[in-house]
């Protein structure tokens, strides 16, 4: 009978065992669930915070955009006042030109009615 009840024990602490292991395992998968779920909103945090950034690199991306166009708009326009500034050197030249033969004319016509006294 003292057999029986010595194996009863064993068998015994054997389940107290296996329950306190037990109980330790889903402690240990509850630390992990909860640690999982840790790393599920971080991994959130960091997709919308990588959607953030993007979507700022892709407003600078079109501001950047806008800018080039406006800059070559701005270089044609600079060209095309150059031109215009040529244009305008040119036509002060000759009008300058025109002017000095009118004086030339001018004198001679004076020399030429000078000569005829009423």
């Amino acid at each position: 009978m003292r057999e029986i009840s010595n194996v009863i024990n064993v068998i015994q602490q054997g389940a107290a065992g296996a329950v306190t292991s037990m109980q330790s395992s889903r402690n240990l998968v509850n630390e992990v669930v909860e640690a999982a779920s840790k790393a599920s909103n971080s991994m959130g945090d960091i997709r919308h915070s990588a959607s953030t950034v993007q979507g700022a690199i892709e407003s600078i991306s079109d501001a950047l955009r806008e800018q080039r166009g406006a800059s070559t708009e701005l270089a044609r326009n600079v060209e095309a006042i150059a031109q215009m500034s040529e244009e305008n050197s040119a036509a002060v030249s000759s009008v300058a030109d025109t002017a000095h033969r009118l004086v030339s004319v001018s004198d001679e016509l004076k020399a030429s009615v000078s000569r005829f006294r009423v």
